[in-house]
């Protein structure tokens, strides 16, 4: 998670804008669902992530997030994920 901005309306004070992106495995039948601040919200199969244009933060999170998922499963074989 990164802050990239100040946000702020004439109806709200100043605060900080974050980026928070998620690594989520689903199965091959499930949906995306967002709300009215998701915006370009859905599920992309790991060889089509090139079509959104990803940053090199997004690209690290892809390449690496698999391996760190395992090994969280190989340490903690007791958790339900």
């Amino acid at each position: 998670m990164r802050c990239t901005s100040l946000h702020g309306s004439e109806h709200e004070d100043a605060h900080p804008q974050y980026v928070v992106r998620y690594l989520v495995f689903v199965p091959e039948e499930a949906r995306s669902v967002g709300d009215h601040e998701s915006t370009g919200f859905k599920w992309l199969d790991q060889n089509k992530i090139h079509q959104i244009d990803p940053d090199n933060e997004f690209l690290h999170l892809v390449e690496c997030g698999p391996t760190m998922f395992s090994r969280l499963q190989l340490t903690h074989p007791h958790c339900e994920y």
